[in-house]
């Protein structure tokens, strides 16, 4: 399906930045003040993007569609707008699927709450039952805003597509700590299997335990389940699987993995595809899904729905 982007003014060059990008014809050709391009997208696209202006690259400074009212605001408090809010513009194509998993519902909902743990943030979420399953998810901010996870662990258990499930979301807290905790760090998993996780007060059997994330926060839920197979019975990994930093999961385990990335993550597409492959050779139980978006939670916040079924399922082992 086509799309026409478009913009008025006066300009040395303007360029749609975000992961339309990763499409090509990018940068918009000029009859005098007026520019355009058109790209060819899914019909069922949702994603986020921007116009620049002569090669800006900050993307703080970058500017909306003003022909699309559809707006996504970042946070100012999130560890990856460092201080400023964001404002992009939201493309969604006329066979976008809605937000349903990660809107709220007239359903039972359970508590959230903010405390604090050794200088760090940490989100708990304790379902409207009796915790059956237990869920680590990196980073708590990110999916306590942007992809609300207690939406969905409401709606899911509502829908009885899940047991009643706990959550424990530490924050990352700035970019650079993020890095260090998130890129296979042994200090790090040590801190959430033998402080976060028992001072939360949640516990479930290994096979109802698992941990999950988007972006490096998949990555780390990889290097978790590798780690630890004792304490966690499977992994939701969200664009997870970086190329060159491979996390090799050994065969043999009775572990499930979720994957799920966005078909305009560029490399990342392909090494997540291997990452599939890698994982279903090695006989295990893997949950999939490509999405028509890039990388960012406008589409994390639903399949994150997808991947807690798919691991937390009942009758699952």
């Amino acid at each position: 399906m086509e799309f026409t982007f478009r913009w008025s003014g006066a300009a040395e060059t303007v360029r749609v930045r975000g992961s339309l990008e990763s499409v090509g014809g990018a940068e918009l050709t000029r009859d005098g003040d007026e520019w355009a391009t058109t790209l060819d997208l899914p019909a069922d696209i949702r994603a986020i993007y921007w116009i620049a202006l002569d090669g800006e690259d900050d993307w703080a400074r970058w500017h909306t569609d003003p022909s699309n009212p559809k707006r996504y605001v970042y946070p100012a408090d999130l560890f990856f707008t460092r201080g400023r809010e964001v404002v992009a513009s939201l493309l969604e194509g006329p066979e976008a699927p809605p937000l349903s998993w990660s809107s709220e519902r007239d359903v039972p909902h359970g508590e959230l709450v903010l405390d604090e743990l050794d200088g760090r943030r940490v989100w708990r979420y304790s379902p409207p039952a009796e915790p059956e399953a237990v869920l680590l998810l990196f980073d708590g901010r990110e999916y306590t805003s942007l992809a609300p996870a207690h939406v969905v662990l409401d709606n899911l258990f509502a829908e009885g597509l899940i047991p009643a499930t706990a959550a424990i979301l530490p924050d990352s807290v700035e970019h650079a700590l993020r890095v260090r905790d998130l890129d296979e760090s042994a200090d790090f998993l040590d801190w959430c299997v033998n402080t976060l996780l028992p001072w939360s007060g949640f516990e479930a059997p290994r096979e109802r335990t698992v941990v999950g994330g988007s972006s490096f926060g998949g990555k780390a839920s990889l290097y978790f389940a590798r780690e630890r197979p004792d304490v966690f019975g499977g992994a939701v990994v969200q664009s997870g699987g970086f190329p060159g930093m491979p996390v090799e999961i050994p065969a043999g385990r009775s572990q499930r993995f979720w994957l799920d990335v966005g078909l305009f993550e560029e490399q990342l597409l392909d090494s997540v595809r291997l990452l599939r492959a890698d994982l279903e050779a090695k006989g295990y139980d893997v949950g999939y899904r490509e999405f028509p978006g890039g990388h960012d939670f406008v589409w994390w916040r639903e399949t994150l729905a997808d991947g807690l079924v798919h691991v937390l399922r009942p009758g699952g082992r």
